[in-house]
C-alpha cells in the first residue's frame, strides 16, 4: 500500500491548508496546546462534578485521587487531610 501524499494536508484545517490562517506552531518538549489543555480540563471537570456532594465535599474516585496526592506528593498523613470544614 502506498503512503497517502495528502496526509500532511489532511491534518490541517482548510484555512491553514489554504494559507489564510497560520500553521500550528511546534510545541516544546512536555508542552501541551491551549486547545488540548481546555479539552482535558473539560473531561476532568465534568468527572469531578459528578463526585461533588451537596455539602461540597468530594467522594468517589476523586477522593481517592486527592488522598493519594496528599500522602504521596505532599507527604502528609492520610488522617490529616483537610475536609473543607
Amino acid at each position: 500500500m502506498e503512503p497517502d501524499p495528502y496526509a500532511a494536508r489532511k491534518a490541517l484545517s482548510f484555512s491553514q491548508a489554504e494559507g489564510t490562517e497560520p500553521l500550528p506552531s511546534q510545541l516544546r518538549l512536555q508542552e501541551i496546546s491551549q486547545e488540548l489543555r481546555a479539552k482535558l480540563w473539560s473531561v476532568v471537570y465534568s468527572s469531578l462534578s459528578n463526585d461533588i456532594r451537596y455539602d461540597n465535599r468530594i467522594d468517589g474516585k476523586w477522593r481517592k485521587v486527592l488522598l493519594r496526592k496528599h500522602t504521596h506528593v505532599d507527604h502528609k498523613m492520610s488522617d490529616e487531610i483537610h475536609e473543607g470544614r
